[in-house]
């Protein structure tokens, strides 16, 4: 039976704030979705050992890589052809999650074979594997079908789904843990985890097959081909984000990996904060570069830059009193590495703001090779540094990689001659900046009272620079750029 045609579009009938609108909810649930997580660590921090924590730590990281390269950005793919032929939604959701399934078949077909050493390698325990092995096959219909519901502009439901995955994970682990035993603990929490996204996952596939969609060959092609071209710039990227708590827990142990966690967990306020800012930028800037108007890129940019760089240093300064209220003084030892972590963040956050000029002019070999090399850096200076420094680190390699993954990126773009539409030197006023300011930083920590009044007048600050600067940092968008955000 043929696929039943959509209704209308949803985001034709929109009016002309529908971005500005979109933009502030997806914000808003990110917020509350990053923010849930935040709060709910504390509790799992006190309720678990470090070596629990750690081992989970381990496995979320192995989840995150593996779900992360074989789910393939597939929701970006359901986006674009969401525009460009919205009677076959269904048939795309379903070619790509059967994409996605022959991708996993070719990677835990060997892990089944191979248990033992691949266990070995990995560190994970067999109920750890298997939590892997269900959820990537159950959850990448939640994640597309996520994708469709944005390019659709169903907002209440997007928001709905992603708090309810939000709230369940963190119920159901505190559930978990109050009715399991200590010898269970570990294992109860890690499903209680993942549960709720391998519900929704399954959910959302039998709303897809109960259409009665058709599997449309094309689908799949066109799935794998998408897909398949994605998985070594998401290696790299997966690599960088998260191979330094796989070889922490590999080379240090399990209570490392637990104090390393929970510093990254930190910078996830700023990292939601950065998530927020490119959102409401992207799609704009790269409307002014198509248009060839690259210089009026250049100033939003550089604004959020300083908004970030101020935020780094008020959350580092507050970081002693921050680590002890949320995680107890077992964990004081990583606050001397927050401010590695969090400077790696801007970072980040300015080469995704470039990546976007180089896939306006279709430059995805040079991503794959910039994505790679900075990998492959990080592998090799974490291997040196760790056991000769400690856990600790790994956050200055893992900046490190990232500043020279941006470089890479401004290199293209320079070489593209594109170089207008980004704040060349105040990147670099960035970097140095990033070095110069950790020590300092440091020495501060034994100043308590100095320490918070530059907190409160730097928070002032910056609530000032928002809200005069509004405008620049959060670009009002219109209707006609629907289009172009969902072809990204």
């Amino acid at each position: 039976m043929s696929e039943t045609p959509p209704k209308e579009s949803v985001a034709a009938k929109q009016p002309q704030n529908v971005l500005l609108k979109s933009t502030v909810l997806y914000t808003i649930t990110s917020f509350l979705s990053k923010g849930i997580v935040f709060l709910m660590i504390p509790i799992y921090v006190r309720w678990m050992s470090k070596e629990e924590y750690g081992d989970f730590s381990n496995m979320l990281s192995w989840l995150t890589v593996l779900s992360g390269i074989t789910f393939m950005n597939m929701h970006l793919f359901i986006m674009n052809r969401y525009e460009k032929d919205r009677r076959s939604n269904y048939k795309n959701l379903l070619g790509g999650y059967v994409a996605t399934l022959l991708v996993d078949a070719a990677l835990l077909v060997p892990v089944l074979i191979f248990r033992e050493q691949v266990a070995m390698f990995t560190r994970l325990a067999p109920y750890q594997m298997i939590l892997i092995g269900l959820y990537l096959v159950t959850t990448p219909m939640f994640v597309n079908y996520s994708g469709y519901l944005r390019a659709d502009y169903q907002l209440k439901k997007y928001v709905g789904v992603n708090l309810l995955s939000a709230f369940s994970t963190a119920l159901l682990s505190v559930l978990f843990l109050m009715g399991s035993s200590p010898s269970q603990r570990l294992q109860a929490f890690s499903l209680g985890q993942v549960l709720p996204f391998m519900g929704l996952g399954f959910f959302f596939l039998l709303v897809v097959v109960l259409k009665k969609t058709p599997l449309n060959k094309n689908a799949v092609k066109s799935s794998l081909s998408f897909g398949l071209a994605m998985i070594p710039h998401l290696i790299g990227i997966m690599v960088i984000s998260k191979i330094d708590r796989i070889m922490i827990m590999q080379m240090v142990g399990p209570a490392a990996t637990a104090e390393y966690a929970l510093a990254n967990n930190v910078a996830l306020i700023l990292t939601t904060f950065s998530a927020a800012l490119s959102t409401a930028m992207v799609p704009w800037m790269i409307k002014q570069i198509k248009a060839g108007n690259l210089r009026s890129a250049c100033k939003p940019f550089a604004n959020q830059l300083v908004l970030l760089m101020g935020a780094v240093v008020v959350i580092s300064l507050a970081a002693p009193e921050l680590i002890r209220i949320w995680a107890g003084a077992q964990y004081e030892p990583v606050i001397l590495i927050i401010a590695p972590l969090l400077f790696g963040v801007v970072m980040t956050h300015t080469y995704t703001l470039i990546y976007n000029v180089e896939m306006v002019y279709d430059k995805k070999a040079t991503l794959i090779y910039s994505s790679l090399l900075a990998a492959g850096f990080n592998i090799l200076t974490n291997y040196l540094f760790i056991p000769m420094f400690g856990y600790q680190a790994a956050a200055y390699t893992t900046m490190a990689s990232n500043a020279l993954l941006m470089v890479m990126h401004l290199r293209t773009v320079v070489a593209m001659k594109k170089q207008a539409a980004i704040p060349i030197r105040l990147i670099f006023q960035v970097m140095g900046a990033s070095v110069l300011l950790l020590y300092p930083i440091r020495f501060l920590y034994r100043f308590f009272w100095f320490r918070w009044m530059l907190v409160v007048a730097l928070g002032l600050g910056g609530c000032y620079f928002l809200w005069t600067r509004r405008d620049k940092l959060f670009k009002r968008q219109n209707k006609d750029d629907s289009a172009l955000t969902l072809s990204q």
